[in-house]
């Protein structure tokens, strides 16, 4: 159902040591039956929090949040296009 908001207490994993990657998993149809509808989930590239705004900066990181939820809102609907186009293949891998 799309994505929900991103929690920033989940970001302050950014300042730990050593900083985890954050690895996002864009997922299609997990809350179906399975056999009703093709599963699809897409991995997309890690990346550390740090590398893409300053940690440090509460104003950053919000706006890093409200931008990053777009960016994964476009990630879920690649997964759910994927879906729709393997409707009925049941082996296919994407």
């Amino acid at each position: 159902e799309g994505t929900g908001p991103q929690r920033r207490q989940a970001l302050l994993a950014a300042g730990l040591d050593p900083e985890p990657f954050v690895v996002p998993v864009a997922m299609a149809n997990f809350d179906r039956r399975p056999g009703s509808a093709q599963l699809v989930a897409l991995i997309g590239e890690p990346f550390r929090v740090s590398s893409r705004v300053d940690v440090g900066d509460r104003s950053a990181l919000r706006r890093f949040l409200a931008s990053y939820r777009h960016e994964f809102g476009q990630q879920v609907a690649a997964a759910l296009r994927l879906s729709a186009q393997g409707a009925g293949d049941d082996d296919a891998v994407h």
